[in-house]
């Protein structure tokens, strides 16, 4: 029992060390919760600069939302919901974020 214990234990902790390694290419808003995301690509889609940047300050404010600054680290965790979405985890820290696929390299 012990050994199946430690073996389930092994593999939570070694998966997240498969977490492929990509690069941001553009600066963009990564969000949790996912909903959060799909706020801000509506302001984005709709052309609203003024809607947009009111919702990324308040947004940034709040915590629920990172900015991803060009050349950043993130690691990828899985996908969202919707077309496109995918879940990163940002170098360094352990929450992870929904954005867009094409933000990443």
């Amino acid at each position: 029992m012990k050994l199946i214990y430690a073996a389930v234990v092994g593999m939570a902790i070694a998966a997240p060390a498969y977490a492929a390694e990509r690069t941001i290419k553009t600066e963009y808003l990564a969000c949790n919760p996912e909903r959060q995301f799909h706020v801000a690509e509506r302001f984005r889609s709709s052309g609203d600069s003024k809607a947009l940047k009111a919702f990324t300050a308040g947004a940034l404010l709040s915590r629920t939302c990172v900015s991803l600054k060009p050349g950043a680290i993130v690691f990828t965790a899985g996908s969202g919901k919707g077309a496109g979405i995918i879940k990163i985890r940002p170098k360094g820290s352990f929450r992870t974020f929904f954005t867009s696929e094409s933000a990443l390299q």
